[in-house]
């Protein structure tokens, strides 16, 4: 595939939530978002986003790297 995919669910309402990786300057499909309670949103990040140089990103980058905020 192109992209990972992040799937986040929250069991309710959950306003403004941020994604973000602590070591490179992404571009995810979509940061910042609300979740209506139940829902599951798929999130996409660029398998060869420039900020991972050559390399690209890999699955052990997300999982060390994955912020989650809410506001």
């Amino acid at each position: 595939e192109e992209s990972f995919r992040i799937n986040i669910s929250s069991n309710v309402y959950t306003k403004s939530v941020f994604l973000s990786l602590s070591g490179h300057d992404v571009s995810f499909s979509d940061n910042f978002f609300d979740i209506h309670g139940s829902e599951t949103l798929s999130i996409g990040i660029p398998r060869n986003d420039e900020s991972f140089g050559r390399t690209g990103i890999d699955r052990e980058i997300i999982e060390k790297e994955l912020l989650i905020r809410y506001y």
